[in-house]
């Protein structure tokens, strides 16, 4: 899995978490008990969380393409990935990996 799709995927994980946190503020709005209140805040987290990773890729976009170009033109030259990034290399999981 390259950076982009890695990126793509965390943008569809944030599309996910807004449709959960709207689920849950509307159980929420419906009615008001403890554990609507605490689901709606573990959605909130959740949210925040994808949105604070989105925010990180594209305040370093220009630097990921870069990164991408070099992996590419790595993996032609010498068969591997380049050894050195400026900007993080993301541990990509499988769906259902903790």
């Amino acid at each position: 899995m390259t950076d982009w799709d890695w990126i793509v995927e965390r943008i569809e994980s944030a599309m996910r978490a807004v449709d959960a946190a709207h689920e849950a503020s509307e159980s929420l709005q419906n009615e008001v008990t403890p554990q609507n209140v605490d689901a709606f805040t573990c959605r909130i987290e959740e949210l925040c969380k994808e949105l604070s990773i989105l925010k990180q890729v594209f305040n370093e976009e220009r630097g990921y393409t870069v990164e991408e170009l070099t992996d590419v033109l790595a993996k032609m030259l010498s068969g591997g990935p380049a050894s050195y990034r400026r900007t993080p290399r993301y541990e990509v999981k499988s769906p259902g990996e903790k």
